[in-house]
């Protein structure tokens, strides 16, 4: 059996997620994954992923922080912040994005776009963590 801690939902490859409504800065909501649930911004590796998180954003009709900083403005000059790694093969920037000049942090659209945005700016955010097998 597959479980996830509580409050969190079971999204497909063993992944957790949890949406908190409330507005913090990409810092902020980074930092109460970690302390509170020892886990991360969210991470989105394919398709289905992103369709998932729009399923759950739409619930409350939301911007939200996903856990992806961008340093330039080309997909190789960004990486999730979980652990470090590069921006894989999948992404779902909207057009001009990354826009290094209008902040570095992503925040995922109502219409499943990754925007850049000022990380200083207050969205609602999704942590993640992985299910456990019981």
């Amino acid at each position: 059996m597959i479980i996830c801690a509580y409050g969190f939902q079971l999204i497909h490859n063993h992944k957790c997620w949890k949406l908190f409504t409330e507005n913090r800065t990409f810092s902020d909501a980074e930092r109460n994954c970690e302390t509170l649930y020892g886990s991360s911004l969210v991470s989105i590796e394919n398709k289905a992923e992103n369709y998932q998180l729009g399923l759950l954003a739409k619930i409350e009709n939301l911007p939200i922080w996903i856990g992806l900083q961008c340093e330039g403005n080309q997909n190789g000059d960004c990486f999730w912040v979980k652990n470090n790694e590069t921006l894989g093969v999948y992404s779902n920037f909207g057009t001009d994005n990354p826009n290094w000049f209008n902040g570095s942090c992503i925040f995922y659209d109502n219409k499943g776009e990754w925007i850049s945005k000022a990380c200083d700016e207050k969205l609602p955010y999704v942590c993640e963590t992985e299910a456990t097998n019981f």
